[in-house]
This record gives C-alpha cells, structure tokens and sequence, in this order.
C-alpha cells in the first residue's frame, strides 16, 4: 500500500533524529509530536490520520490503553450525554457548579458509580445494538441509550481499517520530555464481527469523559471530551492481522 510505504519512510527519517523534545506536555505529547513531525495538524476526524492509515503512538511499557475512536451513543432521547450527566453525573468536590460523568463501562462486569449504581455494555446481537444497561438499587435504570451496530461498523470501517503502532522510549531532562520513536508497525482490520466479539469479552471498552456546568442546579454547559472505544496494546492482534 502506498500510504504505508510513505509513512514507513517518514518514521526512518524520525527514527534516526535520536531523541526528540515533546512539543506538548502530558500524556497526549507522544503522539501530538510525531504528528508535528510528520505534518499532521491535530484535528478529531473521523477519518483516518494519514491516507487510509490511524496513527496510534504509545511510550514504551506505558499501562495507558489504545484509544481506538470516539462515538457518542444513540438513544431515545435528543441528547443522550445530557441524560447521562443528568441520571448519573455526580458533584465536583473541586470545582463549584460542576458536575462529572467520568466512568469506564465493560460487558463482561459491572462497574459501580458509587455505591448503589451499577453500569454494564451488552451486546444485543437481536436488535443489533450496544446497550449501556444501568441498574440503581437493583432496579434497571431505563435510559434506552445505545450504540446501533450500523453507527460503530461506520466509523469503524471508516477510521480503523487500517492502523500504525508507533512506539517510543521517553526520558526527561532538565524538566523536559524527550521521544525516541524506534518500532513502527502496521495492522489490518479483521471484521466488524471480531470487534463485537471483543466487546462481548470485555477486551474493549467504553470510558465516559463528560463534565457539565450547572446553573440554578440545571445543566447550561456540557464539555464532552468524547465517549472513546479502548483496547490493550496486547489485545490487538485479536482485533488486527498484522502486515509485514
């Protein structure tokens, strides 16, 4: 593939630069740098990074899982994340006014939101859908929010038919990170179907990142940081046929 053959050759360019200084800091500067590098501006598209290609960049030895995209859920109601913040958001200790829905969500499980409210993803293959099944109390909590299977393999095919694994050795200096990028490799999806599998495994997850401003305790403001689909680097030749 030509994509891959260009980028190929723009990692070897990188690779032999050595060490290379984080043109932002935080988790994200691994991958926001090589991008730089490459002459990609940041943007949150739902196509891929380069060409045909999704770019994943990861430190080496890091426990962060691969973000693999973002969808936002369908559901009954007109805005499904407001309704999660409105149900299920909980009070800042630290920030006046705000309330956060900041949760992971796995089939396999339930993941509690405090001590009475349990949130579990079932993969309904009749109705064809990605249900966020929430009980309080032992009461099913009836939200109707959800993922269609048509939704996910969209941007699924569009976004992550093919993928780049670059890894990177990191270090500090003087109050500064710096990436060596030494590993690149390249992947093929294998099929919607092995996704879902996943999914129904508890291989890949749901995490929620909402934060909402309330005024006269309503919601005015809701800064979505995006509902993300993520795997363990470990995990993805599950997902993925490796390309030589």
């Amino acid at each position: 593939m030509k994509d891959m053959k260009i980028l190929k050759n723009l990692f070897s360019v990188i690779k032999k630069q050595g060490w290379i200084e984080s043109k932002r800091k935080g988790s994200t500067g691994v991958g926001y740098t090589f991008e730089k590098l490459i002459g990609k501006e940041e943007d949150n598209s739902y196509k891929p990074d380069f060409g045909k290609i999704e770019i994943k960049t990861m430190r080496v030895c890091s426990k962060q899982k691969i973000h693999l995209f973002c969808l936002n859920p369908d559901g009954d109601c007109k805005y499904p994340i407001k309704q999660l913040c409105e149900k299920l958001g909980y009070i800042s200790k630290y920030k006046k006014n705000t309330i956060f829905f900041k949760t992971e969500a796995i089939s396999t499980d339930y993941t509690m939101l405090g001590y009475y409210t349990k949130m579990q993803l079932i993969v309904d293959r009749v109705l064809k859908r990605v249900v966020f099944k929430v009980t309080k109390n032992n009461k099913i909590v009836n939200l109707n929010i959800y993922w269609t299977f048509d939704s996910l393999k969209e941007r699924i095919n569009a976004k992550l038919s093919y993928l780049a694994l670059i890894m990177a050795k990191n270090k500090y200096t003087k109050g500064k990170e710096y990436f060596l990028y030494y590993s690149i490799e390249f992947y093929k999806l294998k099929s919607f179907n092995s996704f879902l599998d996943m999914l129904e495994r508890g291989k890949i997850k749901i995490c929620f990142n909402v934060e909402a401003t309330l005024e006269n305790n309503k919601i005015a403001k809701i800064n979505d940081r995006g509902t993300c689909f993520l795997i363990d680097e470990k995990d993805l030749t599950e997902l993925y046929n490796v390309l030589e």
